[in-house]
């Protein structure tokens, strides 16, 4: 059977075709899931939220780092970049099953916002599918471009911005979806006036383990999303 290019770990558990438990909890491991049967999946999880991880190597830094225990118990998945049709369907079924907030970590950059834009509203290619796999529900919960600022950042851990990049933005400002939402607007704007974008990586050069010492648990605990 093909598998999924997305990557899931954390506090769940669910049932294959054949009967048996794919068990997502053991520490510093993930799991892919099938191209098949994500309509019968027997989810069991006491999962706090979802965090959906917008690369495979800031998912593998968090996984090193036991965050999905370190905080509350909680899910991680991601997708590896633009996600294919099965992690969006499978992180739809989370939240149709389990009801807990889908909080999305993205680089701070056109491509990030993006691709954050594909889970929350879905992709113009399958717009047709919206109800099966977007989910408006989820919530940005950084890199947020005001955090570039807000943080500090040292300028290694950021770059320009560039024609191509202000291309994209346009685009992106010219979206419905996005038009309706001030919150994101504003986060827009910033990339446009400051120049500057940064990568989730970048938060571990404000300090050692800053990203889960620090920025994820803050943000977690006072809802710094938005």
């Amino acid at each position: 059977l093909t598998t999924s290019k997305g990557c899931i770990s954390g506090n769940l558990r669910y049932k294959e075709s054949d009967g048996s438990y794919i068990d997502c909890s053991e520490s510093n491991q993930f799991k892919y899931f099938l191209l098949h049967n994500l309509t019968q999946l027997d989810i069991q999880s006491d999962a706090r939220f979802i965090l959906v991880v917008e690369k495979s190597a800031a998912f593998q830094m968090l996984l090193d780092c036991n965050m999905t225990k370190l905080l509350h118990p909680c899910i991680m998945i991601t997708g590896k970049g633009f996600p294919d049709v099965n992690t969006r369907e499978m992180l739809r079924k989370l939240w149709n099953e389990l009801k807990i907030p889908i909080l999305g970590l993205m680089d701070a950059d056109p491509y990030g916002i993006e691709i954050l834009s594909i889970y929350k509203y879905g992709s113009m290619a399958m717009s047709f599918d919206v109800e099966k796999l977007a989910v408006p529900e989820m919530r940005w919960l950084g890199l947020l471009p005001s955090d570039i600022q807000r943080l500090q950042f040292p300028k290694s851990a950021t770059m320009s911005i560039t024609d191509h990049d202000r291309t994209k933005i346009s685009k992106l400002l010219q979206r419905p979806y996005i038009q309706n939402n001030a919150q994101w607007q504003h986060q827009i704007q910033i990339l446009l006036e400051k120049s500057v974008k940064a990568e989730i990586e970048g938060l571990n050069k404000i300090s050692d383990n800053f990203l889960s010492n620090t920025y994820l648990p803050n943000k977690i605990r006072y809802g710094g999303w938005i």
